[in-house]
């Protein structure tokens, strides 16, 4: 994240309507470095292979809804004229479908630094599963995954409001076949922070076998998705849902309820 862009901004830099944005057909991309007022790189995936299709695009910091975008070719590589703006900077991202769920994610810039036309920029993208986006503008943004934690309404193992001691309580993700990106996945144990307490943060998506403790003792869980109707177990399979469109994409979120 660089100074983040917004969800509302990728979607009016893709939209067809976007009057200030210069689509870019990807050209030339066997040159090895860039020219001045162009960007070029190559998109990759977790294992370094070339993602064909990814959507690339600069963005000014200033201006609002003014780039230039474009699409990674066979060969991952892409290159956009950079338009006359000041402080602009480089974003990928590509649409993925897992579990029959479709998930827009973001790749990790090499390049996260603002630049002008007057420069000549190679900015190489690569997926990652976890870790803080680079220059964000936001505190808690993660490549990983979001799970947000509510306590049941009633039977908790400790006094309801006690959100020091709901910080105690820990959770396990167990993966439940490969992660997004096919790798194989580790167990995770975490527990929600402060202030809050209600959140987890940077867990790789995938499909989960999910439990908690509370001080050694064993708890019960479920999801706690909107709509849904599920009921409480010592554990319990959950997956991560992207809220938002393919389009414009979105947090994308595990919802989990606990309870004694």
């Amino acid at each position: 994240m660089k100074k983040i862009i917004s969800f509302s901004l990728l979607s009016a830099l893709l939209g067809a309507g976007c009057i200030s944005c210069e689509k870019d057909k990807t050209k030339d991309t066997k040159e090895n470095d860039s020219a001045k007022g162009y960007v070029i790189g190559q998109v990759t995936n977790t294992q370094g292979q070339p993602v064909a299709g990814a959507q690339v695009y600069i963005s000014s910091d200033v201006f609002f809804n003014s780039g230039s975008q474009t699409t990674s070719d066979a060969n991952g590589k892409y290159k956009i004229k950079i338009p006359s703006i000041n402080s602009l900077r480089a974003y990928a991202r590509t649409l993925v479908t897992y579990n029959n769920k479709k998930y827009l994610v973001s790749f990790e810039p090499d390049h996260p630094q603002s630049f002008t036309s007057e420069d000549a920029v190679t900015c190489n993208f690569k997926w990652k599963l976890t870790g803080a986006v680079p220059g964000s503008s936001v505190s808690d943004d993660y490549y990983g995954g979001l799970v947000t934690i509510y306590a049941s309404s009633s039977n908790l193992p400790f006094p309801a409001g006690d959100l020091a001691a709901q910080g105690n309580v820990i959770f396990t993700f167990e993966p439940q076949g490969a992660l997004i990106d096919g790798s194989t996945g580790k167990t995770v144990t975490a527990h929600a922070g402060p202030p809050n307490y209600s959140y987890i943060y940077d867990i790789p998506i995938g499909k989960y076998k999910v439990s908690a403790t509370y001080l050694g003792q064993a708890l019960k869980v479920r999801d706690n998705s909107q709509g849904s109707n599920d009921t409480f177990g010592t554990s319990k399979m959950l997956d991560f849902t992207m809220e938002g469109s393919p389009t414009n994409g979105g947090p994308i979120r595990m919802w989990l309820e606990f309870s004694k």
